[in-house]
């Protein structure tokens, strides 16, 4: 996994992410020790395309067959998450998913190494709602680019 503290105690992070949207809903995923949802995804491996990341991410996790359809952003972000400051570089691709989990009103189980996923579909005109990071997806899910866009996003607080 491409993840690794620098000198300046700054956590590298290169992670890969799936947006799954069917029927006007997106897949968000959030761990039992979080109080926030996300995207589904994961750490790019050294060697591994990030379009295989995503792709082996949700076989791993939620047991899915993914297929990329095209990428959407490439984000460039700066955090805090459990009392560490984080740079990340993330790819975001659109994804088509098999029909295992295209169930809109239950839940999924996952499980990424010792932490337990709970994977939920959410109304895309409803996400403004609920704890979604990145921030910037409750704008930018509503209305997907054409082309691929350059994101820097730094998260305050």
């Amino acid at each position: 996994m491409i993840n690794f503290k620098g000198e300046e105690g700054i956590i590298f992070n290169f992670r890969s992410v799936a947006i799954v949207i069917d029927e006007g809903f997106i897949l968000l995923h959030k761990s039992n020790k979080d109080d926030f949802w996300s995207l589904p995804g994961g750490r790019v491996e050294f060697g591994e395309k990030t379009e295989d990341t995503v792709i082996r991410e949700l076989k791993e996790e939620v047991n899915v067959e993914g297929k990329v359809l095209r990428q959407l952003w490439y984000v460039e972000e700066f955090y805090k998450y459990n009392g560490e400051n984080y740079h990340e570089i993330g790819t975001y691709y659109l994804v088509n998913v098999d029909d295992k989990i295209k169930e809109k009103y239950i839940e999924y189980k996952g499980q990424d190494g010792e932490k337990i996923l709970t994977y939920k579909w959410f109304k895309i005109d409803e996400i403004k709602n609920i704890e979604l990071y990145p921030k910037f997806l409750k704008e930018k899910l509503s209305k997907l680019p054409e082309n691929l866009e350059k994101i820097t996003h730094i998260h305050e607080g």
